[in-house]
């Protein structure tokens, strides 16, 4: 008999059948009216008493439990044991836990073996350990893909009200499709990437996204795992909901578990999130030139709180309250550089849109061959279905979030040394040290050809993507502001905006920003003053300058003219100042290198 039993609370021989059997007996399991499903994304700790004990108590509380433990996606029993011994620390008597050993090595005789079989009858919780959850689905399921006989058994007592539970591969395998990675070499991969790259296929050799047949415990939508912990998790759950045809994918975070009622309702416990991708409208476009994804609708829900696939709709926790979504909690973001990492989809969501008065986050993750980076980026967008909610639940402070927009488009990018990439024309001297400085920090932008351009008038846009690039601003609280000609999803608009609401830049009278306009020498003065005053700038006692054409500026500007002289932002040639000219880009380089004032001029 393939079954390992712990406790010796019998005169019986331990581990002869005899005495699993009667241990088992002993006490018959609380019926429940329909079963239910604990799906956790793996790393449960043994001190995460909301699921262990919600555990317990579902399963008819400690005296009345049986728990088959079933070790199969492990090449070991370690793990296993590990688990009983944690079972006992919740009160749950040796002789009420087993293990039944059926794994690949010996499924052949274990999964139709009459002893475990009998074993099992007596069992209302059945719990799946982590590992290769392909190594479940091999044990457990026939060639032809019928059940074996100790799933059969587990099926029927999970139909007459047993639990279903496991953890990492026994949360994977409990959807119809099964994700694994595939046609990896190595154990660390960005399969999340290799998703978007080369699809999903059936065949676990292929490069990237295995998807074969689980034992469909979970009829709600697919499972994946160690959410939030494990690289590019969104990315491959994306992917695999529109390949499959599937609306919901639940990503579930390590020390979680998401708890399936009969009437198919989910609950969020545990420390971590489920964070639940719907495809309803989701579109996608797979081509020589990556993978875009639009339409993707995507929430995260913490402990206590419940969704509901039929309706779509989720019900928060009473411990937390509704943030408004004008909230001015955060204000503003700033580009996530590795959205594939550990916790950065809940960055994005959380501080990123939630009591945030931005309305996008945007997030990249690029994988590079040489100097040459190719990738994803993900935008998520607040719409007006989407809410947020925060509060302290279980002495956490956590969040939720529903109903946030999700586009995922290709990118590329590349790394190469400074001296591959400087600009041609880069003037000598100081000049080019302020040019140097503030196009390496992504303040000044080259064109196609690697040229600044130093000598060409400064736009508004220019000036505006400057500034904004330069130091820290605010974006506009509540709703994003109406620019007649300047669309909300073009590259500039939020550098714009935030420009707008400091006061730095205004619209003209018919609502436009005209982003293309030059801008005068003496118009800059007081808006290159402002910028220097917000980034902690002290004007000197002013001095009386030799302005050769001050006739030339305007009487409502000369104190800005002066005091930009005064403060070393621009400066006069042969003592004329220009008012009417057009700013330069290196007139702006070198004043915003003044502004910023860096610690290494000293």
């Amino acid at each position: 008999m393939s079954c390992l039993f712990h406790g010796d609370c019998s005169p019986l021989r331990p581990g002869s059948l005899l005495f699993v059997v009667v241990a088992f007996l002993i006490s018959a399991s609380t019926a429940l009216a329909e079963g239910e499903l604990f799906i956790i994304g793996g790393g449960l700790r043994p001190n995460n008493a909301s699921v262990f004990e919600r555990l317990v108590a579902d399963g008819g509380g400690a005296l009345n439990c049986r728990i088959a433990i079933f070790p199969t996606a492990s090449s070991s029993l370690e793990s296993s044991h590990r688990f009983s011994a944690t079972l006992q620390r919740y009160q749950v008597p040796a002789n009420q836990i087993a293990i039944i050993d059926v794994r690949p090595s010996n499924a052949a005789v274990s999964a139709s073996d009459a002893a475990n079989i009998e074993l099992l009858k007596s069992c209302n919780i059945f719990y799946f350990m982590g590992g290769n959850q392909h190594r479940i689905t091999q044990s457990l399921l026939n060639d032809d893909g019928s059940d074996t006989p100790v799933l059969a058994e587990i099926r029927t007592s999970l139909a007459h009200g047993g639990i279903v539970a496991g953890t990492s591969a026994g949360a994977a395998m409990q959807s119809r499709a099964m994700l694994a990675v595939s046609g990896l070499p190595d154990e660390i991969p960005d399969e999340g990437m290799d998703a978007l790259d080369f699809g999903c296929s059936d065949n676990p050799g292929r490069r990237g996204l295995s998807i074969s047949p689980g034992l469909s415990f979970f009829h709600h939508g697919i499972v994946d795992q160690h959410f939030g912990q494990y690289r590019g998790r969104l990315g491959r759950l994306s992917r695999a909901v529109i390949e499959q045809n599937v609306r919901y994918g639940f990503g579930i975070d390590e020390n979680t578990a998401l708890i399936v009622s009969p009437s198919g309702l989910v609950e969020v416990c545990g420390t971590g999130y489920v964070t639940i991708v719907d495809a309803n409208q989701a579109k996608m476009v797979d081509g020589p030139l990556g993978c875009r994804i639009d339409g993707l609708r995507v929430s995260s829900l913490a402990n206590g709180d419940q969704f509901d696939p039929a309706t779509s709709t989720a019900t928060i926790s009473e411990r937390k309250q509704a943030i408004d979504s004008n909230s001015d909690l955060n204000r503003g973001h700033y580009l996530i550089t590795d959205i594939a990492g550990n916790g950065a989809v809940r960055e994005a969501m959380f501080r990123g849109l939630a009591g945030n008065t931005n309305r996008k986050q945007a997030g990249i993750w690029l994988r590079y061959s040489g100097t040459f980076g190719h990738g994803y980026r993900f935008t998520f967008e607040k719409t007006d279905r989407s809410r947020c909610w925060s509060g302290t639940v279980g002495d956490v402070d956590s969040y939720s979030v529903q109903d946030i927009a999700l586009t995922i488009e290709p990118v590329v990018s590349s790394l190469q040394s400074l001296e591959t990439m400087l600009p041609h024309d880069v003037p000598s001297g100081s000049a080019g040290v302020a040019c140097q400085s503030l196009w390496f920090r992504g303040i000044m932008a080259v064109d196609s050809d690697r040229r600044l351009h130093p000598d060409d008038p400064v736009t508004r846009a220019d000036l505006a993507m400057a500034i904004a690039s330069a130091i820290h601003l605010l974006p506009p609280a509540g709703d994003s502001p109406v620019i007649a000609d300047l669309p909300e999803d073009a590259p500039l608009y939020d550098a714009v905006a935030k420009v707008l609401n400091s006061g730095l830049l205004e619209l003209d009278d018919a609502g436009k920003f005209r982003p293309d306009e030059p801008i005068s020498r003496q118009d800059a003065a007081q808006v290159l003053l402002n910028v220097f005053s917000k980034n902690g700038g002290r004007k000197s006692n002013s001095r009386e300058y030799d302005i050769v054409d001050q006739s030339d500026v305007r009487p409502s500007q000369l104190n800005s003219v002066v005091a930009s002289l005064d403060t070393g932002l621009m400066t006069t040639n042969a003592g004329r100042f220009r008012p009417g000219e057009n700013l330069t880009r290196l007139d702006t380089a070198e004043a915003i290198f003044q502004i910023l004032d860096f610690r290494w001029k000293k």
